[in-house]
Protein backbone atom coordinates (compact mmCIF):
# COMPACT_ATOMS: atom_id res chain seq x y z
CA UNK A 1 0.00 0.00 0.00
CA UNK A 2 2.79 2.24 -0.46
CA UNK A 3 1.58 3.39 -3.42
CA UNK A 4 -1.62 5.01 -2.40
CA UNK A 5 -0.90 8.43 -3.28
CA UNK A 6 -2.05 7.24 -6.71
CA UNK A 7 -4.77 4.71 -5.89
CA UNK A 8 -6.79 7.44 -3.99
CA UNK A 9 -7.21 9.95 -6.67
CA UNK A 10 -7.93 7.26 -9.56
CA UNK A 11 -10.59 5.76 -7.35
CA UNK A 12 -12.23 9.43 -6.78
CA UNK A 13 -11.83 10.21 -10.48
CA UNK A 14 -13.53 6.54 -10.97
CA UNK A 15 -16.60 7.57 -8.55
CA UNK A 16 -16.98 11.31 -9.47
CA UNK A 17 -17.15 10.59 -13.27
CA UNK A 18 -18.97 7.58 -13.01
CA UNK A 19 -22.46 9.27 -14.14
CA UNK A 20 -20.88 9.90 -17.62
CA UNK A 21 -21.28 6.70 -18.57
CA UNK A 22 -24.70 6.82 -18.79
CA UNK A 23 -24.33 10.10 -20.33
CA UNK A 24 -25.27 11.22 -24.01
CA UNK A 25 -24.18 13.26 -26.23
CA UNK A 26 -24.42 17.04 -24.74
CA UNK A 27 -25.46 20.16 -26.82
CA UNK A 28 -21.88 21.41 -28.19
CA UNK A 29 -21.31 17.91 -29.22
CA UNK A 30 -24.22 17.58 -32.15
CA UNK A 31 -22.64 19.58 -34.47
CA UNK A 32 -19.57 18.07 -34.47
CA UNK A 33 -20.95 14.56 -34.54
CA UNK A 34 -22.94 16.17 -37.80
CA UNK A 35 -20.18 17.05 -39.50
CA UNK A 36 -17.94 13.91 -38.89
CA UNK A 37 -20.11 11.64 -39.79
CA UNK A 38 -21.77 13.02 -43.13
CA UNK A 39 -19.24 12.27 -46.22
CA UNK A 40 -17.43 15.22 -47.61
CA UNK A 41 -18.56 16.71 -50.77
CA UNK A 42 -14.62 16.20 -52.77
CA UNK A 43 -14.23 12.15 -51.74
CA UNK A 44 -17.20 11.28 -50.60
CA UNK A 45 -15.49 9.48 -47.31
CA UNK A 46 -15.68 10.79 -43.56
CA UNK A 47 -13.35 12.57 -42.32
CA UNK A 48 -9.94 11.35 -41.57
CA UNK A 49 -9.22 14.76 -39.43
CA UNK A 50 -7.91 15.37 -35.82
CA UNK A 51 -11.15 16.29 -35.08
CA UNK A 52 -12.89 12.54 -36.33
CA UNK A 53 -9.93 11.24 -34.10
CA UNK A 54 -11.23 12.71 -30.86
CA UNK A 55 -14.88 12.17 -31.68
CA UNK A 56 -15.70 8.34 -31.05
CA UNK A 57 -18.95 6.65 -32.20
CA UNK A 58 -20.56 6.98 -29.31
CA UNK A 59 -21.31 8.87 -26.20
CA UNK A 60 -20.08 6.58 -24.05
CA UNK A 61 -16.94 5.75 -26.08
CA UNK A 62 -16.39 9.60 -26.17
CA UNK A 63 -16.64 9.78 -22.37
CA UNK A 64 -14.82 6.70 -21.58
CA UNK A 65 -11.97 8.57 -23.75
CA UNK A 66 -12.35 11.59 -22.07
CA UNK A 67 -12.07 10.15 -18.33
CA UNK A 68 -9.28 8.25 -19.63
CA UNK A 69 -7.19 11.22 -20.75
CA UNK A 70 -8.41 12.92 -17.58
CA UNK A 71 -6.53 10.13 -15.88
CA UNK A 72 -3.81 10.38 -17.53
CA UNK A 73 -3.53 14.17 -16.90
CA UNK A 74 -3.71 13.30 -13.56
CA UNK A 75 -0.91 10.75 -13.12
CA UNK A 76 0.75 13.50 -15.03
CA UNK A 77 0.22 16.40 -12.54
CA UNK A 78 1.46 13.67 -9.58
CA UNK A 79 4.44 13.12 -11.18
CA UNK A 80 5.38 16.61 -11.84
CA UNK A 81 4.32 16.96 -7.94
CA UNK A 82 6.66 14.02 -7.17
CA UNK A 83 9.86 15.43 -9.18
CA UNK A 84 9.30 18.92 -7.56
CA UNK A 85 9.91 17.37 -4.14
CA UNK A 86 6.01 17.17 -2.53
CA UNK A 87 5.64 14.40 -0.34
CA UNK A 88 3.63 11.43 -0.49
CA UNK A 89 0.48 12.96 0.86
CA UNK A 90 0.94 16.25 -1.24
CA UNK A 91 1.29 14.16 -4.47
CA UNK A 92 -1.85 12.69 -3.20
CA UNK A 93 -3.82 16.18 -2.49
CA UNK A 94 -2.26 17.79 -5.69
CA UNK A 95 -3.48 15.00 -7.86
CA UNK A 96 -7.01 14.35 -5.73
CA UNK A 97 -7.58 18.07 -6.26
CA UNK A 98 -6.71 17.98 -10.05
CA UNK A 99 -9.31 15.39 -10.54
CA UNK A 100 -12.19 16.89 -9.04
CA UNK A 101 -11.37 20.57 -9.69
CA UNK A 102 -14.85 22.37 -11.18
CA UNK A 103 -12.70 23.80 -14.09
CA UNK A 104 -12.23 19.86 -15.60
CA UNK A 105 -16.10 19.77 -15.79
CA UNK A 106 -16.28 20.54 -18.87
CA UNK A 107 -13.17 18.84 -21.04
CA UNK A 108 -14.55 15.53 -19.54
CA UNK A 109 -17.63 15.79 -20.21
CA UNK A 110 -17.60 17.66 -23.93
CA UNK A 111 -16.35 15.81 -27.25
CA UNK A 112 -15.75 19.12 -28.29
CA UNK A 113 -13.81 19.86 -25.51
CA UNK A 114 -11.19 17.24 -25.74
CA UNK A 115 -8.39 19.82 -27.06
CA UNK A 116 -8.09 20.83 -23.88
CA UNK A 117 -7.16 17.81 -21.99
CA UNK A 118 -4.86 17.35 -25.05
CA UNK A 119 -3.27 20.19 -24.47
CA UNK A 120 -2.92 20.27 -20.62
CA UNK A 121 -1.36 16.38 -21.49
CA UNK A 122 1.65 18.07 -24.10
CA UNK A 123 2.33 20.89 -21.28
CA UNK A 124 2.54 18.53 -18.00
CA UNK A 125 4.89 16.48 -19.83
CA UNK A 126 7.02 19.21 -21.18
CA UNK A 127 6.83 20.72 -17.87
CA UNK A 128 7.77 17.41 -16.34
CA UNK A 129 10.59 16.69 -18.56
CA UNK A 130 12.02 20.66 -17.46
CA UNK A 131 11.74 19.87 -14.20
CA UNK A 132 14.42 16.91 -14.14
CA UNK A 133 17.89 16.90 -16.15
CA UNK A 134 16.62 18.98 -19.03
CA UNK A 135 20.20 19.81 -20.15
CA UNK A 136 19.86 15.53 -21.42
CA UNK A 137 18.69 14.28 -24.58
CA UNK A 138 15.41 12.66 -23.83
CA UNK A 139 14.49 15.63 -21.42
CA UNK A 140 15.09 18.04 -24.60
CA UNK A 141 12.95 15.65 -26.89
CA UNK A 142 10.28 15.10 -24.06
CA UNK A 143 9.67 19.23 -23.74
CA UNK A 144 9.73 19.87 -27.38
CA UNK A 145 7.22 16.40 -28.45
CA UNK A 146 5.10 17.79 -25.37
CA UNK A 147 4.67 21.30 -26.96
CA UNK A 148 4.31 20.24 -30.34
CA UNK A 149 1.34 17.54 -28.52
CA UNK A 150 0.44 20.66 -26.74
CA UNK A 151 0.42 22.92 -29.18
CA UNK A 152 -1.45 20.74 -31.75
CA UNK A 153 -4.21 20.26 -29.20
CA UNK A 154 -5.53 23.57 -28.90
CA UNK A 155 -3.52 27.11 -29.07
CA UNK A 156 -3.80 27.74 -25.26
CA UNK A 157 -0.78 25.39 -24.89
CA UNK A 158 1.96 28.33 -25.93
CA UNK A 159 1.87 28.77 -22.01
CA UNK A 160 4.38 26.36 -22.20
CA UNK A 161 6.72 28.74 -23.63
CA UNK A 162 6.90 30.52 -20.14
CA UNK A 163 6.44 27.56 -17.87
CA UNK A 164 9.47 25.71 -19.11
CA UNK A 165 11.83 28.07 -18.84
CA UNK A 166 10.22 29.19 -15.08
CA UNK A 167 10.60 25.90 -14.40
CA UNK A 168 14.22 25.31 -15.21
CA UNK A 169 14.87 28.64 -13.52
CA UNK A 170 13.10 27.52 -10.41
CA UNK A 171 14.77 23.99 -10.18
CA UNK A 172 18.63 25.24 -10.98
CA UNK A 173 18.10 27.68 -7.50
CA UNK A 174 20.47 26.20 -4.93
CA UNK A 175 18.21 25.42 -2.71
CA UNK A 176 15.45 23.88 -4.90
CA UNK A 177 14.38 20.26 -4.10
Amino acid sequence: MRHWPWAIPLLVVGLYWSHTWQATWVYEDFRLVSAISEPTPISGMRSLSLASWRLTPTPQAAHALSVSLHLVVIALLGALAWRLGYSKAGVGLVALFGAIHPLTVESVAYATARSELLAALGVLLSVWCAAGRWWKPWPILGIVAGTVFGMLGKESAVVVGGLVPLTILVRSRPDAP
